[in-house]
């Protein structure tokens, strides 16, 4: 045990290294609020871990305490170890750095990994003396599903806090220093994915694969700048409502547009939008456009807005607003699964004061209805869902189904003949063609059903009938010779049917 204490040690020491001396506090001192969740959710200890999937559910922690509590924050400014705290008083103008700790706590033995695990962080855009920020952490296979808990900021003064773009790492045990570069989409509701040698959503158990996720805010007071940003969308070229999300037909071209509103106390300059376009979307080029109080009829604008940096709008006083245009295709019902499909796209504002994002989606449906095909296992035509087609267990080719047939002999008859397989019976079927081969007929005809005596006596008129067609032709070859010896021996072959009828002249007499 002593072991594996110190290992765990070695391990918090070598992260704690890797954020600039963001040690890990063995004890959270104070009047921290227990704000975490879900509260059903069972503990663990380190002698006793989990024995499946489940996140932040150890109790003695021997470098961190109860894991329950894994959303701390403290002054960015503040690079010595320790300072973290459930409740942090702001002042204006300051950043402040939020600590989120991630710990799957299956056994190490169980080689249980966590899928597609996720950190997410709710900044809230509004004004007050007292914002808190929730952070969560989930996982498709984990047990729960997702945990939070939450850090509270506050002052005597209205205040509000903004997400710093780009601002968002991720540190272990295979990357200390610098850490990993989380996307600015952990403020959003999808999240960033999280993992261990790469950010792949995937995170095996045990102390060793563990991380921690940091961002940073800003406050600002009341009259320091603020905005807001709301995406909606619509099928174009309809009067349908803008919403946050729409459904559409395959083909069909919905149109986006993003509201950017100056809610602060000073003017904003170079405000720019961008967009994180689906990458199934196809974004129509040349549909961009910006209405403002400078073109309240709208101007086209670059197609940039779906690049890494954005369009620049332009610079907007207190309570002064801009609304970005653009439209994008949904895929053809070919490129669709079958059922519901939905698209999100994310979109940003970025500003000299911070980034905030929203998000719209559209659904489109894919109805496959039904095919015929061959099941395999029976041998019948059936009717299925498109989607629930299987190559292994169906075939959309008909023969498939048809019963097998085998060409054989079918020795009673001795005709070739087609019977299905399970007709074939080796006594009366043979698959050896030649066991069909007839009999040759004699070019006669066929002779009487004689004894033989009779026999005896055919084949003597036979022989007979031979001997006097043989005789026939010697004694024709004879009077052939004498009238050759008559006529002389000068009579050429273009004479021989003269002398062929000379020949039957003479035999008359």
């Amino acid at each position: 045990m002593r072991n594996i204490l110190n290992r765990l040690k070695s391990n918090m020491e070598r992260i704690s290294m890797a954020v600039m001396l963001l040690a890990i506090v063995t004890a959270i001192t104070g009047t921290a609020v227990m704000a975490w969740g879900p509260s059903s959710r069972q503990t663990f200890t380190i002698e006793k871990p989990a024995s499946y999937i489940t996140f932040n559910s150890i109790t003695n922690n021997p470098n961190y305490g109860d894991e329950r509590n894994f959303v701390i924050a403290k002054d960015a400014a503040n690079t010595q170890a320790g300072g973290w705290s459930d409740n942090v008083t702001v002042q204006d103008g300051k950043e402040y750095l939020v600590r989120m700790y991630v710990h799957n706590n299956a056994g190490a033995n169980l080689n249980l990994v966590a899928n597609n695990t996720r950190v997410m962080a709710n900044v809230p855009n509004n004004t007050a003396k007292n914002i808190r920020i929730d952070g969560y952490i989930s996982a498709n296979n984990a047990n729960p599903q997702k945990i939070w808990d939450e850090v509270n900021f506050t002052s005597d003064k209205e205040f509000n806090l903004t997400y710093i773009t780009g601002s968002t790492r991720y540190y272990n045990n295979v990357n200390p220093n610098p850490g990993f570069t989380l996307s600015d989409s952990i403020v959003t509701n999808s999240g960033a994915h999280i993992g261990y040698d790469k950010m792949d959503g995937n995170l095996p158990g045990c102390f060793q694969y563990s991380g921690i996720v940091t961002f940073k805010v800003k406050a600002t007071t009341k009259k320091a700048p603020n905005f807001t940003i709301n995406k909606q969308v619509r099928v174009s070229g309809t009067n349908e409502a803008w919403k946050e999300n729409t459904t559409a037909k395959p083909g069909e071209t919905v149109e986006y547009r993003v509201i950017y509103t100056n809610t602060g106390e000073t003017r904003q300059n170079n405000v720019a939008v961008r967009d994180k376009m689906d990458a199934k979307l196809k974004y129509v080029n040349g549909s961009s456009s910006l209405k403002n109080a400078t073109n309240p009829n709208g101007v086209k604008v670059s197609d940039k807005i779906i690049e890494k940096n954005g369009i620049n709008i332009g610079h907007y006083e207190s309570k002064s607003n801009a609304i970005v245009y653009y439209r994008a295709t949904v895929p053809q019902a070919k490129d669709l699964t079958c059922g519901v499909n939905t698209f999100k796209n994310v979109a940003t504002i970025d500003t000299d004061n911070g980034s905030k994002s929203d998000e719209a989606s559209v659904t489109v449906k894919r109805d496959c209805g039904k095919i015929t095909v061959c099941e395999l296992s029976t041998k019948k035509i059936i009717s299925i869902k498109d989607n629930e087609f299987d190559k292994t267990k169906h075939s959309k080719d008909m023969k498939d189904c048809a019963e097998s047939k085998v060409k054989v002999c079918e020795l009673s008859t001795k005709k070739i003949i087609e019977i299905k397989g399970k007709e074939f019976d080796g006594s009366k079927h043979s698959t050896n063609m030649d066991d069909c081969q007839q009999t040759p007929v004699t070019p006669v005809g066929e002779l009487p059903h004689t004894g033989p005596t009779a026999m005896i006596a055919v084949m003597s008129v036979l022989v007979a009938a031979g001997m006097g067609v043989a005789y026939y032709w010697q004694h024709r070859q004879a009077q052939r010779n004498k009238m050759v010896e008559e006529f002389g021996a000068h009579i050429a072959a273009p004479k021989t049917k003269l002398l062929e009828a000379h020949l039957t002249k003479k035999a008359k007499k």
